[in-house]
């Protein structure tokens, strides 16, 4: 009975690493590719040159 109760605790320890793990890499996708799309907006000449520094600051704060 005790065996089943370690493994249950280990496969939640497990499972929550594993999510863990993955979020983190897809928010890093997701900062990389929001970076880009700043990127491009400003060298179209949508954003000044104030505001392309705020929001990029706050991308870089995210990460």
């Amino acid at each position: 009975m005790m065996f089943i109760w370690i493994l249950a605790i280990g496969g939640i320890i497990w499972y929550l690493g594993i999510t863990d793990s993955s979020s983190k890499r897809n928010n890093g996708y997701r900062s990389s590719h929001a970076k880009e799309i700043l990127d491009q907006r400003f060298a179209q000449g949508e954003l000044n040159e104030s505001t392309y520094l705020k929001m990029k600051r706050q991308l870089e704060e995210e990460t």
